[in-house]
């Protein structure tokens, strides 16, 4: 077996650090990859290869990062309260948050993982209606912007 490379996108300075220092204790550093934030292409690309997303968020519900994963064919693994907001669409793994042998469970090569149905996901987006996708876009167009503002 081949053990699987998770890649982290972690921002937050001090939970990074922390992470870091488990990664290193546990001697897994070879196979953990910090990426931090990725150019949106790039987050797109690695959406597209992965096997999973993997989104233990004890704070959510969110479902920015889970649904751009289905939108590109990858299954997504999130706690119970981040459901809600994606449907009951096929490609959705639903764990308890502080159920930490679930979520190891998950990351072994021998899981099986389910299929993503991204027509189904992007007719049951189409059925939101058009003022909520026209909220959104302007939404991420003012992040965008923000983003150009303030970024080096």
């Amino acid at each position: 077996k081949h053990p699987r490379q998770i890649r982290l996108t972690v921002l937050d300075p001090g939970n990074s650090a922390y992470l870091r220092a488990k990664i290193q204790a546990l001697g897994i550093t070879n196979y953990v990859q910090f990426v931090g934030f990725l150019p949106e292409a790039e987050l797109h690309t690695l959406y597209r290869r992965a096997a999973v997303v993997v989104m233990p968020s004890l704070l959510g519900p969110t479902n920015l990062p889970p649904l751009e994963s289905l939108l590109r064919g990858c299954p997504v693994v999130v706690t119970r309260n981040a459901r809600a907001n994606l449907g009951d669409w096929q490609g959705v793994i639903e764990l308890a948050g502080n159920d930490v042998n679930a979520w190891a469970r998950i990351l072994d090569l021998d899981s099986i993982l389910p299929k993503v149905d991204v027509n189904e996901i992007e007719h049951g987006l189409s059925a939101i209606g058009e003022s909520n996708v026209l909220k959104l876009r302007s939404i991420f167009e003012d992040l965008r912007q923000m983003k150009s503002t303030y970024s080096n």
